[in-house]
């Protein structure tokens, strides 16, 4: 309702957005949470911070299992630069000030998006990939470490 109507129609064009992908890429699927159960440390670190990165619907399925897309915050990104940019003409005018390669990737956003989800989805099949010769457990210790070394910096 009011000024928040709007994100209706972002939260509907993200979740097709994710559907899109999920077509082109069968192995991923949506999830709420999909790192707590994986690396429980970094669920604290994003819980603890201001943003929507905690418990948001995202895809996940990807060969790095601490790996997810967010195409609800894709989607709002593009509205939010194309509210910034395209919908004044003192905007359009900005947007077509821009030199021509900024204003293709501002354009080209979600197909950006896109194309990098798309490049990530292989499963990983390098043999020399550090990740294929870590056990589970040894990638788990791995990640949790590094999220632990972020919050000893942030102290």
């Amino acid at each position: 309702m009011g000024n928040y109507a709007r994100c209706n129609v972002l939260f509907d064009m993200g979740i097709a957005y994710g559907e899109v992908v999920i077509a082109c890429c069968p192995k991923l699927h949506w999830d709420v949470d999909p790192i707590s159960a994986v690396f429980p440390r970094r669920a604290r670190l994003l819980k603890s911070e201001s943003g929507m990165g905690f418990q948001r619907p995202t895809l996940t399925g990807f060969a790095d299992p601490g790996s997810a897309w967010d195409a609800l915050d894709a989607v709002y990104s593009f509205a939010r630069q194309m509210n910034a940019m395209a919908i004044t003409f003192g905007g359009l005018q900005q947007l077509w000030e821009c030199h021509s390669e900024e204003r293709q990737h501002i354009l080209e956003e979600l197909l950006n998006d896109f194309t990098s989800v798309l490049e990530r989805y292989p499963v990983r099949t390098d043999p020399n990939d550090p990740l294929n010769q870590m056990s589970w457990d040894e990638y788990v210790k791995l990640v949790e470490s590094e999220i632990e070394d972020e919050d000893i910096e942030d102290d």
